[in-house]
């Protein structure tokens, strides 16, 4: 393969040189632990899955006004706005990041299963609030949960990059800052990724929409509403995920401690054996003393044992079954 690639002509050469070090080598600096962080991103590129039906739907069957749709998109975007206060907060309660990605999936969830609501069972929902109310509370949700999320996630790529490498060694600065920066950077691939899927998904789904009858208009609006509750569930895996490589990290690492603490000590013990009959002598003696003092507190310990029990009239030994 080295032969091939030497032997394109140069312009080639140089877009190949080009293509395998700015965008190969993100497939080769990829690791197991950068996973968790990268499925919340992905969660967030495919949020914009209901954006095409939500406006369907508003046009069709709500009919709400330019103005008020303009005042909802402000306070929708309001949370975005926070981000920044909202991440140091899930830095003073970092410990509970687990918990802050499934409130925003709840959120999220919730927010879906409204649209879901609205639009296979609208009576129902109908009979608590209006559905223009139904909407607006949707659509306040689902922000909220979004940034919880990309907060969290942002806080997540710190902690994926490991610390030592596979063997205990602690690594340099240098290459914990460039697997901050690859982490970074298949982050925002992530989230390009997701909202390429959408772009798919939406062609896919709504090819034919204009010739379908109202009912099928509904359904194939549903359809995708039903199909958005994937968001949240793999924002939730991704911080599953990331439990189980945290355990499993932490083990490993304890297993290699111990075999290094245990080589260590039977080197120790080697380099130090015995090398005078006065040195195993003492030995001996120090052993001794040590199980004396062992027996006479046992028997110490039976001897007050037995006198308790003979005082208090019973004959069984305290010993038996």
């Amino acid at each position: 393969m080295p032969e091939a690639r030497g032997s394109l002509p140069a312009p080639i050469g140089a877009i190949w040189r080009w293509v395998d070090r700015n965008i190969l080598d993100l497939g080769r600096q990829m690791r197991l632990s950068y996973l968790p962080p990268l499925m919340v991103y992905m969660a967030a590129g495919i949020s914009g899955l209901t954006a095409i039906v939500g406006t369907f739907f508003v046009k069709e069957y709500l009919g709400l006004s330019a103005h008020f749709l303009a005042a909802l998109g402000f306070w929708a975007t309001l949370p975005w706005a926070l981000k920044m206060p909202l991440g140091h907060i899930v830095d003073l309660i970092w410990r509970h990041k687990a918990g802050l990605v499934y409130l925003g999936a709840g959120l999220i969830a919730v927010s879906v299963l409204i649209m879901i609501g609205l639009l296979g069972y609208p009576a129902a929902l109908r009979a608590v609030m209006p559905a223009g109310a139904w909407f607006v509370l949707s659509t306040l949700l689902a922000p909220i949960g979004y940034v919880l999320q990309d907060t969290v996630a942002d806080a997540m790529t710190v902690e994926a990059v490991p610390r030592v490498d596979a063997d205990g060694r602690r690594l340099t600065d240098e290459e914990r800052r460039l697997g901050q920066i690859t982490m970074q950077t298949l982050g925002r691939v992530a989230i390009i990724g997701g909202g390429v899927l959408v772009s798919v998904a939406n062609v896919i789904l709504f090819r034919g929409v204009g010739s379908m009858t109202t009912v099928q208009k509904a359904a194939a609006y549903l359809q995708v509403y039903e199909w958005a509750l994937i968001i949240p569930a793999i924002s939730v895996l991704g911080v599953v995920l990331a439990s189980v490589l945290r355990r499993r990290a932490a083990r490993r690492l304890a297993a290699t401690l111990a075999l290094r603490v245990r080589a260590t000590s039977r080197k120790n013990f080697r380099s130090s054996q015995f090398r005078e009959p006065r040195d195993v002598m003492f030995f001996c003696i120090l052993v001794r003393l040590l199980c004396a003092f062992l027996l006479e507190i046992c028997t110490s310990i039976l001897q007050k044992q037995s006198e308790r029990l003979i005082l208090q009239g019973d004959s069984t030994p305290w010993f038996s079954a």
